[in-house]
């Protein structure tokens, strides 16, 4: 018993005649007969009576068509799957992003380099988030680096050092540049506060025994006008400047010593990495490795 001769029988029994159902089936009426008898045959019952020429769905065929009409119907919910499933791996991507840094550049630029791809990203939190739980759903996870996962291979990709960025009202805008304890007292802006970046910052002030008056999240979009209407720095990375967009009235100042942060790219030994996700990964390292090179402007 195969599929095809389930699929003729409903069709059959939704016709209760042959002629009709070859219509419907383009299968010449020999042939449909032919199945039919089949499979009455390997079921061990009629499913018809025939009377007068015409075709009666008896009791057995009533009782036979609900289970035939159940794996037709799982049989193409199955084929529906399986094909956007590999319309999915091949022309899209699903991408989780704890450290985002670099993406906003990077998720854009890939999307007009490969625009036949359809890049599906979301953010998440370290916090609220069982990230090796999130590898088995998502394709890759742009992560701080290095990230203890399960059964997952990290890549890094940037390394990435902090500046401060003032007003040119504040009193370290004359700095060629400042000590990671200037900041002691200080009301300090972080944006994606709430995301990786805000945490990392928090962390490292506090590994220097450093109080903040205060620390507050922003849109890298705003962060001009904040600094000088809060009297305050914001410790940023090269993909933060980039989307300030011209800022004649900030300085950019590096952290001496100097400090850095990295990110990388995780995905999960278990999934099959796709075409689409491949080419993520290649054009990443590319991307990454222009960008660190570029100087801070």
């Amino acid at each position: 018993m195969d599929i095809d001769q389930l699929r003729y029988f409903t069709v059959i029994a939704k016709h209760q005649n042959l002629s009709k159902a070859q219509e419907e089936l383009y299968i010449a009426q020999p042939a449909l007969s032919t199945s039919l008898s089949r499979l009455e045959k390997q079921l061990g019952v009629t499913l018809f009576d025939r009377y007068k020429g015409r075709l009666h769905l008896n009791r057995y065929g009533k009782i036979f068509l609900d289970y035939a009409t159940q794996i037709c119907r799982i049989c193409d919910e199955a084929q529906t799957a399986l094909r956007e499933e590999k319309e999915r791996n091949e022309n899209s991507i699903m991408l989780a992003m704890v450290d985002w840094g670099f993406a906003p550049g990077l998720i854009p630029e890939f999307a007009a380099s490969c625009p036949e791809i359809v890049v599906n990203a979301i953010q998440i939190s370290l916090a609220n988030t069982d990230l090796n739980a999130c590898l088995e759903r998502y394709d890759i996870l742009i992560c701080p680096f290095p990230m203890a996962l399960n059964n997952a291979e990290c890549i890094p990709l940037l390394r990435d050092e902090l500046f401060l960025a003032v007003a040119n009202s504040h009193r370290f805008y004359d700095r060629e540049y400042v000590a990671l304890s200037d900041l002691e007292g200080e009301v300090v802006l972080c944006p994606g506060f709430q995301m990786h970046f805000g945490p990392f910052v928090a962390d490292l002030l506090d590994q220097a025994h450093i109080h903040s008056k205060r620390m507050e999240g922003c849109m890298a979009e705003n962060l001009a006008d904040l600094l000088e209407m809060k009297n305050a720095v914001a410790v940023i990375v090269k993909g933060i400047r980039r989307r300030m967009g011209p800022s004649e009235n900030v300085r950019f100042l590096p952290l001496r010593p100097a400090i850095y942060r990295e990110s990388g790219l995780a995905f999960t030994q278990k999934r099959q990495l796709s075409p689409a996700a491949a080419r993520f990964l290649q054009f990443a390292g590319e991307y990454c490795s222009f960008h660190e090179n570029s100087t801070f402007s």
